[in-house]
């Protein structure tokens, strides 16, 4: 009993960090990308609700919330992914 815990243990912790690698990857490669893409949309909207002397202030936030969002976002994907095929592997093994 105590084996399954500890290997269990090592799963969620190998998953865990397999999945923040992966997150802060992807935030490298994907946040940037989302900024640009989306800056001039939440400036304007910004701009016509609180005014144009925001847009230094709304800038550096929307920069942290896009890399949070592609961080959060890719790491679950990964654990999903993870999680799912572990289970899938589990129920192929108890089917033979």
């Amino acid at each position: 009993m105590s084996n399954s815990n500890s290997q269990s243990d090592a799963l969620k912790k190998a998953t865990g960090l397999l999945s923040a690698i992966v997150g802060i990857l992807a935030t490298f490669l994907f946040a940037p990308q989302f900024y640009h893409a989306s800056v001039d949309w939440v400036l304007a909207y910004a701009s016509s609700q609180y005014g144009s002397g925001w847009d230094p202030l709304i800038q550096f936030f929307w920069a942290i919330i896009c890399g949070l969002a592609a961080f959060g976002i890719f790491s679950i994907i990964v654990t999903m992914a993870v999680r799912l095929g572990l289970a899938r592997l589990a129920a192929l093994s108890l089917n033979r």
